[in-house]
């Protein structure tokens, strides 16, 4: 898991203007930073997971591949919104093709 400090708030985010970036299984939304450090959020509705335990298993997938590749992106702000197909996705289908290697 992400240090506190390196989460992002969702509640707050949501409703500011960003660029977006999309993949085969999430949205990134890329906002302008606050801090000096980059802050990652993701978000799973219940649309995609009905099931606590099944979200909670797709956010730690998600928030693994973040970890791996997060030197790799300028600071900033990202919010990740996964996709219904990332429901069924096995962890190197995310690690491959949820979160691209460089943000342009």
């Amino acid at each position: 898991m992400l240090a506190k400090k390196y989460r992002l708030p969702i509640q707050n985010t949501m409703r500011r203007a960003g660029r977006v970036r999309r993949t085969a299984l999430c949205t990134i939304k890329i906002f302008y930073p606050e801090f000096p450090y980059s802050r990652f959020g993701v978000l799973i509705t219940k649309k995609i997971a009905a099931s606590a335990v099944k979200r909670n298993a797709l956010r730690r997938m998600i928030m693994d591949a973040i970890l791996k590749i997060r030197g790799a992106w300028p600071v900033a702000d990202y919010l990740v919104i996964a996709h219904s197909s990332s429901a069924t996705a096995t962890k190197e289908e995310i690690y491959e093709n949820c979160l691209p290697l460089s943000i342009d």
